[in-house]
């Protein structure tokens, strides 16, 4: 209920302020900017998901629409507040954002990547029972521009570019990168170890397909005390 109220409070404030110079919010001890929508027309492609802001509800607050974005660059969600200013959520506090059209959800998590990197963020729900969850994490890189070598070449524009989703099993209240080795990920859960080789071959599970990985939380749903 505390969150609640301070989530409302920095969401009011948020509003309040728009037409200051370089306003920030203090919620919880964390820090909310308010900064100007990136402009940069230098750029091909987009650190965004999708462009545009889009309707978007708070789990909090689901009478009330919002309109949002998710920067996959930055890994922040941001809620546009009019006048060219956006709200940047903060990663550390509990929400759940859903798109309105699409109804996709983003959860904030704490968990591990790929490289070992602990995290706070952002990870889309792809699909979830009562004791698993199948995760996703969205991430888009920015690559420099490259002068020509020569006059025969052409420069290379600076550039956004979305790298392949990284997904989690959330499994006994622990959120695990899933590898697309078959090895790793039955070392990743090693008490399940045995039934999970047997079901990913009676099954042709393959690790890179979002499907299958449905199935495989499924199963593990079944398996889980």
């Amino acid at each position: 209920m505390k969150k609640v109220k301070i989530l409302l409070i920095v969401l009011c404030c948020a509003c309040y302020a728009i037409n200051a110079q370089n306003v920030n919010v203090d919620s919880r001890g964390k820090i909310i900017s308010i900064k100007a929508v990136d402009t940069n027309i230098d750029t091909e492609g987009s650190k965004y998901i999708n462009k545009n802001f889009t309707p978007i509800t708070i789990a909090q607050f689901e009478d009330k629409i919002y309109n949002g974005r998710y920067n996959a660059f930055s890994g922040e969600m941001e809620v546009n507040l009019g006048d060219n200013k956006v709200l940047l959520l903060d990663n550390n506090t509990d929400y759940e954002i859903t798109f309105s059209h699409s109804k996709k959800l983003y959860r904030t998590e704490n968990f591990t990547n790929n490289k070992g990197i602990k995290k706070n963020g952002f990870l889309v729900v792809v699909h979830e029972t009562n004791k698993s969850a199948l995760l996703k994490e969205e991430s888009i890189t920015y690559h420099k521009k490259v002068d020509a070598a020569s006059s025969y070449e052409k420069d290379i524009p600076a550039r956004y570019i979305r790298n392949k989703d990284a997904y989690y099993i959330d499994y006994n209240n622990t959120i695990t990168y899933i590898s697309h080795r078959r090895k790793d990920l039955l070392k990743s859960f090693p008490n399940e170890a045995s039934k999970l080789k047997s079901y990913i071959k009676k099954n042709k599970i393959n690790l890179k397909e979002e499907d299958d990985l449905i199935k495989l939380v499924d199963y593990m749903s079944n398996l889980s005390k």
